[in-house]
């Protein structure tokens, strides 16, 4: 006697597993609300794994942003990704392993609803921290010193409080707030006034010219300047503006280029933003302890030299913070203020927006034209203005 078939695939019905599955459609209300409540991640393994050892996986995006996806150390964008084929989700499916398990000898029909066809999917692609937004929004808490904090409403904002509205992660933020040279005052981040910031560095220098040495005790430091600055500012500055010796942590020798730059900062922002390169080179000079020189490589992405309206050079602030995150917008505003550009001078200006994926000469080829001047590679628009 021949075993039983199905008669649509002419199966033999003994090899056929016990359970069948039938695929429905809910009404159309369920089915919508399911589908719009289920969207598709590719996700990689390395982002099981960070779960399972308990570290936060982030989704941030307020208003107008785009929506990233921020682990413990680094930013991905989130992108929308085309499936060719329609992709069927049911949560209650049936694999050969749960039906192994499913115990007796009868033949069931067991019905599944369908949650959603899909035809797109979301992917991650790593970028850089969004840390524009960092400065503006700490721009209200700026401390100026402690005989004006009566005038101060925002206090800043707890670093959870941070987290929260800037899209990055935990890592980038703390480099970025070191990189704006943020102030923790009880618990809370803030600016501080770069006129503020460069009075009180001035006094260390100060300090230091006093004593005929290159090096300043902290301890001494808080000492002497504790009537005028609070204790957490001489650290700050201190940790900011300087290495520890190896041998002394309260012995603290000033970064020759951090200290240049932030003197330059403040001497042009007091003109106006604008100097004749002469005579700032001389008044920077002058505002230097003795031993430090001055070299134009420390105002990277600071400052630009350039002809002035009488032929004259001069030098101007030109700040890369003030620059947009939009790569193609940053690139038309470079090329507005300057027609060409050589690699050292445009890349402090592009250097945070590159990734593991996009580094900068990727950047200078997609979104910049070289070409050869005087013998020099410079990069210029791709397309006329």
């Amino acid at each position: 006697m021949c075993p039983p078939t199905n008669q649509y695939t002419k199966q033999d019905i003994n090899e056929v597993c016990p359970v069948t599955q039938r695929l429905y459609f809910p009404s159309q209300g369920e089915y919508l609300e399911a589908k719009s409540n289920i969207k598709l991640l590719d996700f990689d393994e390395q982002f099981v794994e960070r779960l399972q050892s308990g570290e936060s996986l982030v989704f941030k995006g307020n208003g107008d942003e785009k929506l990233v996806f921020c682990t413990e150390d680094e930013t991905y964008e989130v992108k929308e990704g085309e499936i060719s084929n329609s992709l069927v989700i049911c949560p209650e499916f049936l694999y050969n392993e749960d039906i192994k398990k499913i115990n007796g000898d009868k033949r069931k029909v067991q019905k599944q609803l369908i949650s959603g066809i899909y035809h797109s999917y979301l992917e991650l692609r790593l970028t850089f921290p969004k840390l524009r937004k960092l400065r503006k929004f700490l721009a209200p808490t700026v401390y100026t010193g402690p005989d004006h904090e009566d005038n101060v409403s925002n206090k800043g904002y707890y670093l959870t409080e941070l987290l929260e509205n800037i899209q990055c992660s935990r890592e980038e933020l703390l480099n970025g707030l070191k990189d704006i040279s943020a102030c923790c005052i009880d618990g809370r981040w803030r600016l501080l006034s770069l006129k503020y910031e460069s009075a009180v560095l001035s006094l260390i220098v100060g300090l230091m010219e006093e004593q005929g040495s290159n090096l300043i005790n902290k301890k001494d430091a808080k000492k002497i300047l504790g009537p005028k600055v609070p204790d957490f500012i001489t650290d700050h500055i201190l940790t900011n503006f300087a290495t520890c010796s190896e041998d002394d942590n309260d012995v603290f020798l000033l970064k020759e280029d951090k200290v240049s730059r932030c003197f330059a900062e403040a001497l042009l922002t007091a003109a106006g933003g604008t100097f004749l390169l002469d005579e700032f080179m001389k008044t920077w000079k002058a505002s230097l302890p003795p031993g430090m020189e001055v070299n134009l490589h420390h105002l990277r992405g600071l400052a630009l030299t350039e002809k002035g309206k009488s032929d004259e050079d001069v030098i101007c602030l030109f700040q890369e913070y003030n620059l947009p995150e939009n790569i193609s917008e940053r690139f038309r505003l470079l090329f507005k203020r300057k027609e060409k550009w050589s690699f050292d001078e445009i890349m402090p200006y592009i250097e945070k927006l590159a990734t593991k994926a996009m580094n900068v000469n990727a950047l200078l080829t997609k979104f910049s034209r070289a070409s050869t001047v005087n013998g020099v590679r410079v990069f210029g628009a791709r397309h006329a203005n």
